[in-house]
């Protein structure tokens, strides 16, 4: 088994440490490299991702398809499933040729097969004992409730353009299908082998049917990784709960996700952050090039760039620090990276992948490598793509007075040919530097300042070119060659200044990017940060990241307790400081959470108790009755407007006055004859402005629109 470490990352990974090949050995009928996250101790807020080899024998393992539909209320999931769905079909192929089960669960569309093959199959296995809820949704595993959920999806993650979804709606009537609900079978391009397969949308029986097969390992494939996929009675939750050694198919999968909701990010990318939570809280993941060969899909659709970074360094940590800014800053970027072998440093398994990237990105030390893979980072450079570097790229490729190893090949003049520098050391580690920028930056498109709106808040990619410590020692780069635009240079006391970022002409054609700035401290200024992903952006004729204003579309954010947010607070501080203007000063607020309410709290009437008398409540979208008992207000939850033992979305609304901030609620109750549970903990809230209705509004059921990290168990 092999074990590698290396840094968060925001997924898309097509190439990271293993060969991407349908690997067979020796008494294994698959191997697979296993990708999750870990986090890096305790107390720290990074992951890492572990890459591990596992073999698995092929008839101890199935493939569940989830939700490939013939058809669905949102076009561009319809698109994005033709896309993807003949690779699928391949996957499925090749499954059955190794010896695994392959599971069809379309949910809702049963009826379609009632006297199909697989379907009948089904019936004809033995029952087994099943796990308690395993024919439930489940919208939660231990530690999810920790993480803040990476996508907003409460509007049910439509995506089309209004006027196609209008006539596409309108398509769908004239088929005959519910414009809603428009599935009745599985989508044609998935083939369904009569002599082997199964067809089941139930937990049980598809529980029943692992434990007849002697199924130890399951791979999820299909639709939508946020809702179905992760949530159904045959997802990977419940796999995960009930023991199974399960994994997602990462490539063969989409999410339901809007950009138009937070975090206001292309739908891939949103995609990509799905991915992560799932590796980090769930489950690993798998890639379909593991079990058919070639690489990792990705959707034709996405219109990102593709930006490849290299990382093969031991001082700077950028294993670590270039994922999380990738993820942070570059949203709108498709990225793969390539990590050094951590057993031999001379190698970059899935280095091919730069063959097809837009953009290369280098963060190497003194590194030498086998001539097949020198070729390709020669072949990028004469290929006129950009090249951009950071720290210790400029001596990617040398060794310190030295003769590289019978095998391998260095490159000295990489520095010079590549990024015009002429890197010979650096000042002591003691010596710290001032960074100033250049005329030629004041002028420079990845550098020009943004504009700052009328709330004096500038644009987050923004470099506000001011004289600020570089956190790593000075690079002694000067002089460069002709061509160069120096963008920002280095000082210290007693020494002559130092080109630190600069811009090159390659004598070939393309542009090259440097900075010898690059130390993890460096990626806590926001100003180093802006720059590098301007660079980028610029590098690839992208421009700057427009960050869109959305004024009038809060964001639902996470709250500790129910407690009315200390931001407003200090919002209200200056009419605390004026009494003449108390009266005219007041907020709504709006709270959500996601409950389960079981069969056993609605054996009596039920109630939610909030100690206040300034609020509203909403269950499902529906305003709940109202009383006034005492210094509380009681909301009485009807039997008929909740989903009893499914996930409800309960919302509640409270008007403060900036004079009353006292009277703001702090404590929620359910309450049900002799029984209680307090709620007042993890909640999401937003301001609202002059009406509710935005704040309780309801796309699809709590359990395919909630969020993870606000989910309650009403056990």
């Amino acid at each position: 088994m092999l074990a590698y470490i290396t840094r968060f990352c925001p997924a898309a990974i097509t190439a990271i440490l293993a060969l991407h090949l349908a690997i067979v050995l020796p008494g294994e009928d698959l191997r697979l490299q296993l990708r999750r996250q870990e986090k890096n101790g305790e107390t720290s807020s990074r992951f890492a991702i572990v890459q591990q080899s596992a073999g698995w024998k092929a008839s101890e393992t199935a493939i569940i398809v989830c939700d490939f539909w013939d058809y669905h209320h949102c076009l561009n999931a319809v698109r994005r499933m033709k896309e993807f769905g003949p690779q699928l079909n391949r996957v499925l192929e090749v499954a059955r040729e190794k010896g695994l089960t392959v599971i069809h669960s379309p949910s809702d569309c049963m009826p379609a097969y009632a006297n199909h093959p697989a379907r009948l199959r089904v019936g004809q296995l033995p029952r087994v004992d099943v796990p308690e809820d395993i024919q439930s949704w489940c919208s939660l595993l231990p530690g999810e409730e920790a993480a803040v959920y990476p996508i907003d999806q409460s509007d049910g993650g439509e995506d089309d353009d209004p006027a196609e979804h209008k006539a596409w709606a309108e398509e769908l009537k004239r088929l005959g299908r519910n414009p809603n609900l428009p599935w009745k079978k599985q989508n044609d391009m998935i083939s369904i082998d009569e002599g082997s397969d199964f067809i089941s949308d139930q937990g049980d029986e598809v529980w029943r049917i692992l434990k007849n097969k002697g199924i130890r390992n399951v791979i999820l494939t299909g639709v939508h990784t946020n809702m179905c996929v992760l949530g159904r009675p045959f997802g990977i939750r419940q796999m995960k709960r009930n023991g199974v050694n399960v994994v997602l198919m990462r490539d063969m999968t989409d999410t339901m996700y809007n950009p138009q909701r937070w975090p206001y990010i292309n739908h891939y990318a949103g995609t990509e952050r799905v991915i992560s939570h799932i590796e980090k809280y769930v489950c690993p993941t798998v890639s379909s090039d593991q079990i058919i060969g070639g690489t990792e899909f990705h959707f034709p659709s996405d219109p990102r760039p593709h930006l490849a970074m290299v990382i093969g360094e031991s001082e700077y940590q950028t294993q670590w620090t270039l994922p999380e800014f990738g993820q942070s800053s570059l949203p709108d970027i498709r990225i793969s990276y390539v990590f050094a072998n951590p057993a031999d440093r001379n190698d970059f398994p899935g280095l091919e992948v730069i063959n097809n990237a837009d953009a290369l990105l280098i963060s190497i030390r003194r590194r030498v490598l086998p001539p097949n893979q020198m070729q390709l980072f020669r072949d990028f450079a004469a290929s006129r793509k950009p090249i951009l570097g950071i720290r210790t790229a400029s001596h990617a490729f040398s060794l310190r007075n030295q003769s590289p190893p019978q095998g391998y090949v260095d490159w000295p003049e990489w520095d010079g040919e590549v990024f015009g520098g002429s890197y010979t050391n650096h000042h002591g580690n003691k010596l710290k530097s001032m960074v100033t920028y250049t005329e030629a930056a004041s002028k420079h498109p990845m550098t020009v300042a943004a504009a700052i709106d009328d709330l004096n808040i500038p644009d987050p990619d923004t470099v506000l070119l001011k004289k600020f410590g570089q956190a790593g020692s000075l690079y002694k780069t000067s002089p460069l060659a002709k061509g160069a635009s120096v963008l920002m240079v280095g000082s210290v006391l007693g020494h002559p200044a130092e080109p630190v970022s600069w811009t090159y002409p390659r004598a070939g054609g393309g542009v090259s990017f440097y900075t010898s700035m690059g130390h993890p401290l460096d990626f806590k200024n926001g100003e180093f940060n802006s720059l590098l992903g301007n660079a980028i952006r610029w590098s690839l004729n992208r421009g700057r990241r427009v960050t869109e204003r959305r004024s009038g579309q809060a964001h639902w954010s996470k709250i500790s307790t129910l407690s009315f947010p200390v931001e407003f607070k200090h919002r209200f501080q200056f009419q605390l400081d004026a009494p003449d203007s108390l009266e005219k000063m007041s907020t709504q607020i709006a709270y959500r959470k996601v409950i389960r309410i079981r069969n056993r709290w609605v054996e009596q009437p039920l109630r939610l108790i909030v100690n206040a008398h300034n609020v509203q409540c909403w269950v499902n979208g529906e305003k709940a009755p109202a009383d006034q008992v005492g210094g509380n207000t009681e909301f009485k939850i009807e039997k008929d407007r909740i989903d009893v033992g499914e996930a409800n979305w309960i919302v509640i609304g409270q008007t403060v006055q900036s004079d009353g901030l006292s009277d703001s609620l702090k404590t929620a109750t359910f309450s049900s004859g002799q029984q209680s549970l307090a709620v007042e903990n993890g909640w999401q809230w937003r301001p609202v402005n002059g009406s509710f209705d935005e704040a309780i509004k309801v796309s699809l059921p709590a359990k395919f629109g909630g969020s993870t990290d606000v989910f309650q168990d009403l056990k």
